[in-house]
């Protein structure tokens, strides 16, 4: 019977333990999307910033962000997919994911762009218009 009980009470404690862990991992996992939220990187005036929190700070030295893009202090950045080097534009801003946002008030929404999308759309088009071009010039010399 006492083996019973010990059983017993080792189980609810153990269920106890459980659950408050799993409440601590959820209220931890919720702090650190509103920290990625509240730090990113932005183009102000020709300058890069580093924004955390209430604290903006000149971007001193390239940083690498979690999907592998590589910032630059003077703004331009390279995917990790080896596309071509861009270049945020004033007010444009990036998350520490790596995510564009054309302005602080889309990022806050969460209205970002897939930069890795932008450039294939980009790269698409530049070499569908030096093709249409290359075969513009080769049918010029057979009228």
């Amino acid at each position: 019977m006492k083996r019973l009980f010990l059983v017993s009470t080792f189980i609810v404690a153990s269920i106890c333990s459980l659950t408050a862990q799993q409440k601590q991992n959820a209220t931890t996992d919720l702090q650190n999307s509103s920290n990625s939220q509240k730090e990113y990187l932005q183009m102000k005036k020709g300058k890069m910033v580093v924004v955390s929190g209430d604290k903006t700070m000149p971007m001193e030295s390239a940083m690498t962000l979690k999907n592998g893009t590589m910032m630059n202090p003077d703004g331009s950045y390279q995917l990790a997919n080896g596309g071509k080097q861009m270049k945020l534009h004033n007010n444009q801003c990036m998350d520490m994911n790596g995510k564009k946002y054309t302005s602080v008030n889309n990022l806050q929404k969460g209205k970002g762009i897939d930069p890795a999308a932008h450039d294939m759309k980009n790269m698409g088009s530049g070499n569908m218009s030096s093709q249409m071009g290359n075969q513009n010039m080769s049918g010029m010399g057979h009228h």
